[in-house]
């Protein structure tokens, strides 16, 4: 099972396209206790927190550590408490969809997902079929993430090669 540390964007964004248990099924979620509690500004999740979502509690070195890639990078604290995270966990994946968070994380060697990657990485391993996934990225284009029309023309022409003989 892939480890997969992840900031506030993916979980917010799933969420409003509800399809956050997507998430669920590409791996083991951890995510530092500042995004658990930037995601519980920003949204009401339906019921108690998922139990999947695992939320860890930096130290206070470990905090202090994260703050030094925050003020340095110009990262939110979240962003920079996950990638520590990240590093700590020697994570398969880190979930992002900020776009300088990705420049940074793919300098230091972690495959970068985003809301996009998740839903479409369901649809490659058929834990959803082609409708769930068009509804999907329906739900994730009306969400609050931006994707730009050739994102998303190409996300659906992926598609056709994922659902080439289904």
């Amino acid at each position: 099972m892939s480890t997969i540390v992840c900031d506030i964007g993916p979980i917010i964004h799933l969420y409003e396209a509800r399809c956050l248990h997507l998430l669920k099924q590409t791996g083991e979620i951890f995510l530092p206790h500042r995004v658990q509690l930037e995601v519980q500004t920003a949204i009401h999740l339906d019921k108690q927190w998922p139990e999947w979502l695992n939320v860890v509690k930096l130290s206070p070195k470990e905090q202090t550590e994260a703050g030094s890639w925050q003020a340095s990078r110009r990262l939110h604290a979240g962003e920079a408490e996950a990638i520590f995270l990240s590093k700590q966990k020697n994570a398969n994946w880190f979930l992002t969809d900020d776009p300088a968070t990705r420049l940074l994380v793919s300098v230091l060697g972690t495959e970068i997902r985003g809301s996009l990657g998740v839903v479409l990485w369901n649809a490659s391993k058929r834990h959803i079929n082609r409708k769930e996934t068009e509804e999907a990225l329906d739900g994730l284009r009306q969400s609050s993430l931006w994707l730009s029309e050739n994102i998303y023309k190409e996300a659906r022409q992926a598609l056709d090669i994922i659902f080439k003989n289904s």
